[in-house]
């Protein structure tokens, strides 16, 4: 699932607008997370669920800010998904320190790599990241993605084909070093199949030991398909590789 509410819920000023409104922001995270269950508690045994915070993503801007600790109790214990995308980008997405929330069943995707800025992440900064948020939560419940999608408008963001194969190398190269066990691609065309090939480059490389690739499926994604029926083969291709249990 994409969900903007909760993350939204993280930041000062959408916190005092919900308070405009004559809502309470701190009742709300609960009240948002009892609506998701209201829909996802009677799936099957088999289906896994994630949710995706998304703070906003067009044309290289964004929406939200502030760290997940106002709605972090809500959002780990309450709300009954297996994983969690969440962007931890830039300094706007606040510390770690929220994860301590998390319970030892869940899986916590950190969204390292942006997908708004064109530069590339040092790899040395990414790993240190990771080991930053393995002193909340242990590091076998954690795995690495993209901040959010390279374009969730036609419109893009400012980063190039080139500049996205580059992060999505970059994905590879942690997963490799960390041993990771998901990848999370954002959209079905072309993040999932590039993961797809990027699973195949690691499983060549790691004694035939690759990690799932997980697809969220975007609004984009159907777009694409009622536009031009003709993708409707790789874009249901690329959810089904995706189809990872964690």
């Amino acid at each position: 699932f994409d969900d903007t509410n909760l993350a939204y819920l993280c930041d000062p000023q959408q916190r005092a607008q919900a308070k405009e409104r004559g809502d309470d922001p701190n009742q709300l995270p609960h009240a948002y997370a009892a609506l998701i269950n209201s829909v996802i508690d009677s799936r099957p045994k088999d289906l896994t669920i994630a949710v995706h915070l998304c703070r906003g993503n067009m044309q290289s801007a964004w929406v939200a800010e502030g760290g997940y600790e106002p709605v972090a109790d809500a959002l780990f214990n309450e709300l009954n998904v297996d994983a969690y995308f969440l962007e931890y980008d830039d300094a706007r997405s606040g510390g770690f320190e929220p994860l301590r929330f998390v319970p030892k069943e869940k899986i916590v995707v950190l969204g390292l790599v942006s997908s708004k800025l064109a530069a590339l992440e040092p790899v040395a900064d990414i790993t240190r990241r990771i080991d930053e948020a393995a002193k909340f939560v242990p590091l076998d419940q954690l795995a690495l993605s993209p901040q959010c999608g390279f374009s969730s408008t036609i419109a893009g963001n400012a980063v190039t084909v080139e500049e996205q194969k580059a992060k999505l190398r970059l994905v590879v190269e942690v997963a490799r070093e960390f041993s990771l066990d998901i990848v999370h691609a954002h959209y079905a065309v072309p993040h999932a199949t590039a993961a797809f090939l990027a699973k195949q480059v690691l499983a060549s490389t790691r004694q035939g030991r690759a990690p799932s690739v997980v697809t969220t499926l975007h609004g984009t994604d159907i777009t694409l398909v009622g536009n031009d029926p003709s993708y409707s083969e790789i874009v249901a291709f690329s959810i089904e590789i995706g189809r990872a249990h964690v």
